[in-house]
């Protein structure tokens, strides 16, 4: 899998990741600036991943609330104050 590279990157790694590294190499019967480029790219998904299920979670607290407050009735002042208490216990709104 030839990609469009524009950039040299060096890196050091210690004998032991180096060894392991090398053995990844040859597992996939690839190269080490491919191997290094996939983690690359892996690394990139999961942290779109995690801002993906950051704003997930985020979207389900404040569904979770919505309901709530329409099940104990509260009124918009204790809803607002409800937010207060929970910010003041460090659940992000």
């Amino acid at each position: 899998m030839k990609k469009n590279t524009a950039q040299q990157v060096g890196v050091r790694l210690s004998q032991k990741d180096y060894l392991l590294l090398l053995e990844e190499v040859e597992k996939q019967n690839s190269n080490v600036s491919e191997i290094l480029r996939q983690s690359w790219s892996k690394y990139q998904e999961q942290k779109q991943i995690g801002n993906l299920l950051s704003k997930l979670e985020q979207r389900q607290r404040q569904s979770t609330f919505e309901m709530l407050s329409v099940l104990l009735a509260l009124k918009p002042e204790e809803k607002t104050q409800a937010k207060e208490q929970l910010n003041k216990k460090g659940i992000k709104w």
